[in-house]
């Protein structure tokens, strides 16, 4: 049984199975196992690409997830179908000529089920380079990785993930003068090269990418823990010259209302101080008090956007020059703050994934490599099918993982829902 097996777990000669009167093999554990699988895959995957594709979310990121949506998708179906000709003995049906050949090389070798798995795998890569570009170098990021650099990741994860997959099944693949299909693995270096190419290679990229995203995460708390929480921090300021001052209002107030020596009110001089007000009543004061510098950080306020009506028309407007205070502020910096907060998620989110991929094909292909080195290996143990099962499992998990830690995933779902549900109470 041993020898009729290749390393993928594929019957290389397909043994007799015992038939029922319809011509279906008795399934086993492994088989209804990976049907299961299958059919979770592919019904997962496809709701992620119907939400995922919605114009509300849709940047690289999601592209790159779409991507990788559709290729789980397609390869959980070739799982289901590949699986059920083998139960219905559709796969040791005897074929002559040149269909024993085509059939052999494309469908009995599972080169299109394991050509998926290497193309998803490619895709986990362009994902972790997309994040690391994004995180670590974000100028370059904003004026080089264009909707053509993702297109360009997305092609060349599908013509080079699956090279090594065709070179197999071209080199060790063939028929019988029976016209069965038969595996002889003639090139133990391909096999090698196999190991590295599809798992090794892209484990590195990976694990580099994801360890310095979170070595530039822990310095980014570390600043912003130094920071403080968006509140103004005991510090000596020195004296702001006139010019900052707004143009149109008197350089001196009033002689009723000069500020004495000691006066902590702020006109033209910030005294040192624990008490100067939050950021959000210095935007909304009027125009003749001093600007806020840029360098501070309004994103995390406790009360962001809280502005009365009669204050956002008391505001100044802004000029063509961008001076002066403008009442849709702090709007855009709740906005760059929950954006920057949905990326930071997300990319979170891409480290589970790439956690996953590890646990779930580590094991597989470490014994993978241990066979072609002439290692031993039982394909009739639990420990060979448990490694099938997850290599398979490895498709259908990201959509669970989308729909409990993104939010957006989850709010884009429920007004899908809401929409199917309004069109469909109409009709």
């Amino acid at each position: 049984m041993d020898d009729a097996i290749s390393y993928y777990g594929t019957p290389t000669e397909t043994p007799e199975a015992p038939e029922e009167e319809s011509g279906w093999a008795v399934a086993t554990p492994i088989q209804v196992g990976q049907v299961f699988i299958g059919m979770l895959g592919l019904v997962g995957n496809l709701a992620c690409v119907l939400v995922l594709r919605r114009h509300s979310v849709r940047n690289n990121t999601n592209l790159l997830i779409v991507n990788q949506a559709i290729i789980d998708c397609i390869v959980s179906g070739l799982l289901v179908a590949s699986t059920l000709s083998d139960v219905g003995g559709i796969r040791s049906v005897k074929k002559s000529g040149l269909a024993a050949r085509v059939y052999c090389n494309l469908w009995n070798s599972l080169v299109l089920v394991f050509g998926g798995f290497a193309i998803s795998t490619f895709n986990l890569v362009a994902l972790s380079i997309e994040r690391y570009v994004a995180v670590l170098h974000p100028i370059w990021y904003l004026q080089n990785f264009k909707k053509r650099a993702i297109h360009l990741l997305i092609v060349s994860t599908w013509v080079l993930g699956p090279i090594f997959q065709v070179l197999l099944v071209a080199l060790h693949y063939d028929t019988t003068d029976e016209g069965t299909c038969r595996y002889t693995p003639r090139y133990r270096g391909i096999l090698v090269m196999l190991f590295f190419w599809d798992y090794f290679i892209p484990a590195c990229i990976m694990t580099f990418s994801f360890v310095a995203i979170i070595r530039k995460f822990r310095q980014l708390n570390t600043v912003a823990h130094g920071r403080g929480a968006g509140e103004f921090k005991k510090t000596n300021i020195l004296p702001i010259p006139s010019t900052s001052i707004q143009p149109g209002t008197s350089e001196k107030p009033p002689s009723s209302e000069q500020p004495s020596e000691n006066s902590a009110e702020p006109n033209g001089i910030v005294t040192e101080s624990d008490d100067l007000p939050p950021v959000e009543a210095v935007q909304q004061s009027s125009s003749t008090q001093l600007e806020v510098p840029a360098g501070i950080n309004t994103k995390k306020s406790s009360t962001p956007g809280e502005q009365t009506k009669s204050d956002s028309n008391d505001a100044p407007k802004p000029s063509s020059s961008g001076q002066g205070n403008t009442s849709g502020a702090p709007a855009r910096s709740d906005k760059d703050a929950a954006g920057a907060l949905q990326r930071r998620n997300t990319t979170k989110v891409l480290l589970a994934m790439y956690v996953i991929y590890l646990v779930c094909w580590s094991p597989n292909q470490w014994t993978f490599l241990q066979y072609n080195l002439g290692g031993y290996v039982n394909f009739s143990s639990a420990w060979y099918r448990f490694l099938v099962i997850m290599g398979n499992l490895n498709t259908c998990v990201n959509p669970f993982l989308f729909a409990l830690r993104l939010k957006v995933y989850r709010n884009e779902a429920r007004a899908m829902l809401r929409n199917f549900l309004a069109r469909f109470s109409r009709d």
